[in-house]
Formats: C-alpha cells, sequence, structure tokens
C-alpha cells in the first residue's frame, strides 16, 4: 500500500494581506510540482491549495504519513497554526518549504520537523526516502532540521539539471472550472467574486542580480529548460480542467532565451489553434527586439508583466537593474506599439526614495497609460547576513515587526531612509486610488473604450482597507525616530536592537 502524502499550500484569511487572493485563484506553481515529483516517486499525493479555492480534507490528511507545507511570508502564520492541529491528528513527520523556509528555517523548526531549503523537488523525494528507511537524515542534501536540540544545517542541493516532468493539475483538490454559480458561490464566501489565473512554467534561473530579488537564490542562475512537449500538454490538462484559455507563464524572465521562448509560444499556439492568450514575465530590455515583440503577439502573448521597478535612476542604480528612467519610458512605449499590454511593477522603500518618488511614480504610470501596475514595497527578511552569509536589502535593525504575514510587498515592513513608514503606506494607497479613480476609470472607457483599468481597481480595493488599518500603527511604530525633515535617525534605531514583536495587533 502507497503512503499517503499531503501537501499544502495555506491562505491566512484573518486579515486581506495580498491583493491576487482577493479576486483570483492562482495556485503555486512550485507546490504542483512538489505534488507531482512526490507521486511519481510512488507515493499517493493531494495537494491542499487554499490560494486556489481548496478546503482542508482532515480525514485525509489525519491518514497521512507525511504533511508538507509551500511556505511564502504571508501564508507562514497560517502554517504554524495549523500544525498545532495536525499534531493533534497523526504522528507524521511534517516538512517546511518554499521561500519563507529557506530564508528562515529556524523559525519553522518551532513547528515542523524538517526545512527543505530553495529548489524542493529532489530534496523531498530524497528525504522522503530517507525517513521510509530509517537512514541517517546528516546525508539529505538541502535540509535544516534539529538534532539533539541543536539547529543542523546540511549543504545545499545542486539545482536540478534536467526539470523532465510533467505537473499534474489534477492533484490539486477542488481545482475545478469556475461556472457562474462557482463565481456566485465565492461572492458569497470570500466576499468578492473569483475566477482562475491558471500558471505554468516553462524555465527556471535567472541570470541577473535584482538586489531585492529572491528568485534567483531560490532557482538558481544558469537558465535552465523544461521539456516543449510536457509544456504544451500542460496547457491541455489547464483547459480541460479549468475550461479557462488565458495562462500566466510565471519564469522569473521568460524571454531570456528568445529562440526558446518563441518555440514555445509557437507550439501552444498551433497545437490549441490560437485560442490561448498568455501572460509573461519579462524585463525592459526585451523590448529592443520589435520582430520578436511582433511574434509574441502573433503567437498568443497578451501581457507582459515588466519589472519597471522606479521612474528614479539612483534607486535603479541601488536595485542594480542595470536600466535607466529613459530605458524604461522607451521600453513601455515599444511594447505598447506592438499591442501588448504593460503591467508595471514598481518597488518603493529603498534609501534613494522620498514621498516625491511615489507620486511621480504613479504619474508616470498614469500618463504612459499602463492599464495595469503594482506598488510594490521592498520585501527581505532579517538575519540572512547574519544566519547564511547572504545579503539582504534591509539592516536587521530596520524591521519594523516580525510579523511574517506582513512580509507581502504590500505593507510597509521597514524604516525608510527618506520617509517615515506610514507615509510611504498612505502614499501606496493613494497612488492606487489615484491610478483606478472613477475619472481615470471614465476616461479610458469613454477615450479608448477599454474596461480593464476599471474592472483591474475594482478587484484589487479590498486590500485598501487594510492599508488603512495599518497605517495607524506604522505611525505609532515610527513615533521619536525620524527628524522634521522626514529623515530616520539611524543612531535612534540601533537603540532599539534587533528583537522585534511578532504578532502586529491594529
Amino acid at each position: 500500500m502507497k503512503k499517503r502524502v499531503t501537501v499544502i499550500t495555506p491562505l491566512d484569511r484573518s486579515f486581506q494581506f495580498d491583493i491576487c487572493s482577493t479576486y483570483m485563484f492562482m495556485p503555486r506553481y512550485g507546490s504542483i510540482s512538489i505534488a507531482t515529483v512526490v507521486r511519481d516517486a510512488g507515493y499517493e499525493s493531494r495537494l491542499f491549495c487554499e490560494m486556489s479555492g481548496s478546503t482542508l480534507d482532515w480525514d485525509y490528511i489525519a491518514g497521512s504519513q507525511y504533511v508538507l507545507f509551500c511556505l511564502l511570508g504571508i501564508n507562514s502564520i497560517r502554517a504554524y497554526e495549523l500544525t498545532k492541529k495536525i499534531r493533534t491528528l497523526t504522528d507524521a513527520p511534517i516538512i517546511f518549504g518554499g521561500s519563507h523556509a529557506s530564508v528562515l528555517p529556524e523559525d519553522c523548526l518551532e513547528h515542523c520537523d524538517y526545512v527543505v531549503r530553495n529548489e524542493g523537488e529532489a530534496t523531498v523525494v530524497e528525504l522522503l526516502k530517507a525517513l521510509d528507511n530509517g537512514l541517517d537524515v546528516s546525508n539529505v542534501k538541502g535540509i535544516t532540521y534539529k538534532s539533539n536540540g541543536d539547529f543542523q544545517t546540511n549543504p545545499d542541493q545542486p539545482f536540478i539539471k534536467n526539470l523532465d516532468w510533467k505537473v499534474d493539475i489534477r492533484l490539486m483538490h477542488q481545482y475545478t472550472a469556475t461556472p457562474l454559480k462557482n463565481i456566485l458561490k465565492s461572492l458569497v464566501r470570500f466576499r468578492h467574486p473569483k475566477l482562475h489565473i491558471p500558471v505554468i512554467q516553462t524555465t527556471r534561473g535567472c541570470p541577473f542580480r535584482c538586489e531585492f530579488c529572491f528568485g534567483r537564490r531560490e532557482l538558481g542562475g544558469k537558465y535552465r529548460r523544461r521539456k516543449l512537449e510536457h509544456i504544451v500538454e500542460e496547457v491541455g490538462d489547464i483547459i480541460e480542467v479549468t475550461k479557462m484559455h488565458l495562462i500566466m507563464i510565471v519564469d522569473n524572465e521568460f524571454c531570456a532565451d528568445k529562440k526558446y521562448s518563441l518555440e514555445i509560444l509557437k507550439a501552444i499556439h498551433e497545437r490549441y489553434e490560437g485560442r490561448v492568450r498568455l501572460a509573461v514575465f519579462t524585463r525592459i530590455e526585451t523590448s529592443r527586439d520589435q520582430q520578436f515583440l511582433k511574434k509574441m503577439k502573433e503567437y498568443g502573448v497578451y501581457m507582459v508583466s515588466v519589472g519597471l521597478e522606479s521612474v528614479s535612476d539612483a534607486t535603479l542604480e541601488a536595485y542594480n537593474k542595470k536600466q535607466t528612467r529613459k530605458d524604461v519610458l522607451e521600453g513601455v512605449n515599444r511594447f505598447q506599439d506592438e499591442g501588448l499590454v504593460v503591467l508595471g511593477f514598481f518597488v518603493l522603500g529603498a534609501d534613494t526614495d522620498t514621498r516625491q518618488t511615489v507620486i511621480d511614480t504613479v504619474d508616470f504610470a498614469i500618463d504612459n497609460r499602463l492599464l495595469e501596475f503594482s506598488l510594490f514595497v521592498i520585501d527581505d527578511f532579517p538575519f540572512q547576513t547574519k544566519l547564511h552569509n547572504t545579503s539582504q536589502m534591509i539592516p536587521d535593525h530596520r524591521f519594523i515587526h516580525h510579523d511574517w504575514r506582513y512580509f507581502n510587498s504590500n505593507h510597509v515592513i521597514h524604516y525608510p531612509k527618506k520617509m517615515r513608514p506610514s507615509v510611504l503606506q498612505r502614499e501606496v494607497l493613494l497612488g492606487y486610488r489615484r491610478f483606478f479613480s472613477l475619472k481615470r476609470c471614465a476616461k479610458e472607457l469613454f477615450f479608448h473604450r477599454d474596461l480593464r483599468v476599471a474592472i483591474r481597481g475594482w478587484a484589487v480595493s479590498p486590500i485598501f482597507k487594510s492599508f488603512e488599518k495599518y497605517i495607524p500603527y506604522l505611525e505609532k511604530m515610527e513615533e521619536g525616530l525620524y527628524d522634521e525633515n522626514d529623515m530616520l535617525i539611524e543612531e535612534k534605531v540601533l537603540q532599539l536592537g534587533t528583537a522585534r514583536e511578532k504578532r502586529v495587533t491594529l
């Protein structure tokens, strides 16, 4: 009889911590991949992805021999709480993985038995086999665990050379199409209608070194391809299961190998007769190849999600983006000239940023008719340099708290150098409201017959209330730490040390 492995991707609904979960069921590709390789290794596996609408089947979990969690900061506290109930149902080993666990394994080990760091497929299977056979786990690369009360960190697992498995979305519990009745059910259950945004991955690794990004650490800098036939088949599975023809490719940089990118797009386009529309992540440099953009559009790409990051040259240099404000402006225009929708990502809160930087960013997005944009704030984790000798953008003493639920790129978690955290959070809120204002939505509808700004604004609006509730907390925490010009008084922050509260009370 096969041993049972439960894989869980939690969603914390105690507060509106992120934007995506307000209006979409969007699975995390890594958790689907983990469930697949576990199944392929001879286990029975099922994925409960609360981010995609799954409800936990406690009878199934209680009968499991292993329980795996895939964690981001935003859902880690929910996972910690779930482990308490799981411990009352089964003595199965609990294993944490994902970006949060990779960065903060010691914190996670207060709630689990083993942590799998970074790319997890090979490590998870090796760990399960070792536990099955009573072997010494000290030989399993890529894990952290406790032994005799001490933390043991094994050497890193090499990144997987051959990504030669086909991911099976059918392993996701309750992942089905969303007919009108299900949309109405989601309106009742979540107070907001939700639709599927299916995802696929075609490559791993990113050759770039942006200062604020975890992607390179998790998946490496070497560009690795997945098999073309697997990608095309997975698209078919998505269409069959979800009835959706709009799919997001979640590679860190889809266009790093343009020749292979076009092979993928052409194969999907031909196999499904042009019925699939795709969104991809790429960089501003991609816009310089006009013929490539034309082919992307021809083969079904309708939106490019681009890390514009900033309209400040000083901040772009601090981020090591290798681009300028001029590059950003010209690139956006070139994408749009080829009929591609630009979803612009901006990251705010660098030491070079001021309140005016946020205002200028929103002005840029409106003036250049971005139909979608995201105002992120710097997301980082403490103690990376101290514990793992890896770089971090935010020094340990400048974190406001250690409530991981807010470590989600939407909420300010640090003391910026040139503006108060409450000012940054308020300007993010005002920026969203200005970008999605009724006046702008009406203008887009009247002059361009385009409803997308209005729809997107309505979709993201639930998080605005969380910003409003969070700002008074920030105002309280920043008292006495800034001068009359809103400049951080570094000496006073240093006096606070590095210990921080683990739960924010609003």
